[in-house]
């Protein structure tokens, strides 16, 4: 494979390297040169140069299940097959192609089929990919885990006594632009309501509402995993997919009241929390601008491009930084679920994932967030999930 190198952030390449580019391209201005280096060098001891290192010899296991992988990958190459032919992804400093890509789900796929239970397992891995460990810059050599889930919430196609909290519609004077959205007033395109506005009935008696659920806090957690799943009381479901934003960043609303001591950090307390406080929720949940419009159907959850989600074999990662339809390797501490409903210790696991899913809140280098599934057990593994561990993106040979 031939492998491209570019100039990326200063954590990408090593001091000497970015020395030997700067005495290059400022060559004919000493103090250009000079200041040029001074400015790498503070940038190098701010950001680790493993941002992206290449290793060899890493000892694959996967523990999770052999079918869930296969799916996975199934489903990454339906993706990939319908990328535009010339597209060309980056994965640290080595650019890779669709064909790459495809060349790469290929290999796993029979890697994983011949050899998965096999002694020869991660040596066929080795030698089928070059492997990269890519990390954050906060820890030395890690990634840093969260995960997600599907949240499973009570509704009703009319608003009643019991169901009057809305879930709303992408409006269609929402006009999304350069990562913002505006609608139109007087002639003049200004920024769309906040979610404090929409709340306060901004887009009221519009005919936006998909349906009605019965729990705010519910329906706001459901806001920060961007899809999930409705159930009516004849027993039908509905799948809910974003299909907008009104273009605010997200601010984590929990992370306000827990700045004032009113409760501990850890994600289901917190929103036991705001359950039993509905004051402390009507007060705070609104600070947080970022509003999501949804749509129903049928289909799964899904993530970029309409992958659906695989539950334990997906991660959401910064995008452009990461690529959508790479493999990766992971290993961190994961919590389990006892048979009593309980969280317990974590435990160490590691697996093959791939990447095909995005998030606002999961931004910067070695971030990733893991898909967990849908319901009350997901939500469980998914709120004890924060911790660092080791991620690394496969390249085939």
């Amino acid at each position: 494979m031939t492998m491209n190198y570019r100039l990326g952030s200063p954590a990408d390449l090593s001091f000497g390297s970015l020395v030997s580019f700067f005495h290059q391209n400022f060559r004919h201005s000493r103090m250009m040169r000079f200041s040029a280096i001074v400015i790498i060098a503070a940038s190098c001891l701010a950001a680790p140069a493993f941002a992206w290192e290449e290793v060899s010899g890493l000892r694959f296991e996967d523990k999770g299940e052999a079918r869930d992988l296969l799916v996975a990958l199934d489903r990454q190459r339906a993706y990939i097959n319908a990328m535009s032919g010339g597209a060309t992804l980056r994965i640290g400093g080595a650019r890779i192609s669709k064909e790459q890509l495809l060349s790469g789900i290929h290999k796993m796929t029979g890697i994983v089929l011949n050899h998965y239970d096999k002694a020869d397992f991660s040596d066929q891995v080795n030698a089928a990919f070059r492997v990269y460990r890519t990390s954050s810059p906060k820890k030395a050599r890690k990634a840093h885990f969260t995960a997600y889930f599907d949240p499973v919430l009570e509704a009703s196609t009319v608003r009643t006594d019991r169901f009057r909290f809305p879930i709303y519609k992408r409006p269609a004077d929402l006009i999304e632009s350069g990562g913002k959205a505006y609608r139109k007033s007087g002639g003049k395109k200004i920024l769309y309501y906040t979610r404090a506005k929409i709340e306060g009935g901004a887009l009221t008696g519009r005919g936006l509402e998909a349906a009605w659920v019965d729990d705010y806090v519910e329906l706001h957690f459901l806001h920060i995993q961007g899809s999930g799943y409705l159930r009516f009381a004849d027993g039908s479901m509905a799948t809910l997919h974003v299909s907008g934003t009104n273009g605010y960043g997200f601010k984590s609303a929990v992370r306000m009241i827990q700045r004032k001591g009113l409760c501990s950090g850890a994600y289901m307390e917190s929103k036991l929390y705001l359950k039993n406080h509905p004051d402390i929720a009507a007060a705070y949940l609104p600070q947080n601008p970022r509003y999501i419009f949804f749509k129903t159907s049928d289909e799964p959850p899904s993530g970029i491009g309409g992958i659906p989600l695989t539950p334990g074999r997906t991660i959401a990662t910064d995008k452009p930084r990461y690529p959508v339809g790479a493999i990766a390797y992971i290993r961190y501490n994961a919590p389990v679920v006892d048979e009593n409903g309980k969280v317990m210790l974590t435990k160490s696991t590691s697996r093959f994932v791939v990447d095909s899913d995005t998030g606002n809140a999961i931004r910067g280098a070695g971030r990733a967030d893991l898909y967990m599934g849908t319901g009350p057990k997901a939500e469980l593994l998914a709120g004890a999930v924060n911790t660092y561990g080791e991620m690394y993106y496969l390249i085939p040979r």
